[in-house]
């Protein structure tokens, strides 16, 4: 049986800065960094010289995959195929066409809309174009952080976009206009980067 800790027990471990040090476990808040949210009421292991926490027990994994799950929302819309297809394309030009990758952009344009008015504006724009067009006959699925998804729609909604399908859609559009646009230059850049660290 693996061992449990408990509030006040004593360890060692590695501290980043102090080196091999003696720990107490204590309950605190954890701050998770993908997605980015506090979790209170964790139990945790603390350097006794600097008072950070340097470890995380095995029995306290199950609150915090609760807490990653609850930070998430599934965002889900009926896209018809050749959008599948244009978000691969996207995906290769960046050196990465797997379904993960592919995720990673569609959570960056939605972000990218919440903190953009003019973009909200131009998806806007292409969710109602040509290419946005055909039978919905593909399911998209994508989780998302709370917040992301709820500023890129609140703010997508106020430019006009009439449903979350046709933020979705606009903004794997807008992902592909970007690949040689001069406007998506700084969002280009900033995906080159993501793509080589995820």
């Amino acid at each position: 049986m693996k061992k449990f800790w408990r509030a006040g027990d004593r360890s060692r471990a590695i501290c980043e800065d102090c080196g091999v040090v003696e720990t107490r476990f204590e309950y605190r808040t954890y701050p998770l960094e993908k997605p980015r949210v506090d979790v209170p009421d964790v139990l945790v292991a603390v350097c006794s010289v600097c008072d950070r926490i340097v470890a995380v027990p095995y029995q306290s994994s199950p609150r915090l995959n609760e807490a990653r799950k609850a930070a998430e929302a599934p965002l889900e819309a009926r896209i018809p195929k050749h959008l599948e297809d244009v978000l691969a394309v996207v995906a290769s030009h960046y050196g990465r066409n797997d379904s993960e990758f592919r995720n990673v952009i569609l959570r960056y344009y939605l972000h990218a809309l919440g903190e953009s008015d003019a973009l909200a504006r131009h998806i806007r724009e292409l969710a109602s174009g040509e290419l946005a067009r055909g039978a919905a006959d593909e399911r998209l699925s994508v989780k998302v952080q709370k917040p992301v998804l709820t500023r890129a729609w609140d703010t997508a909604r106020n430019a006009g976009v009439r449903s979350k399908t046709d933020m979705v859609k606009g903004a794997i559009i807008a992902a592909a206009e970007d690949l040689d646009s001069a406007e998506g230059k700084e969002r280009r850049e900033t995906l080159v980067e993501m793509a080589a660290s995820v």
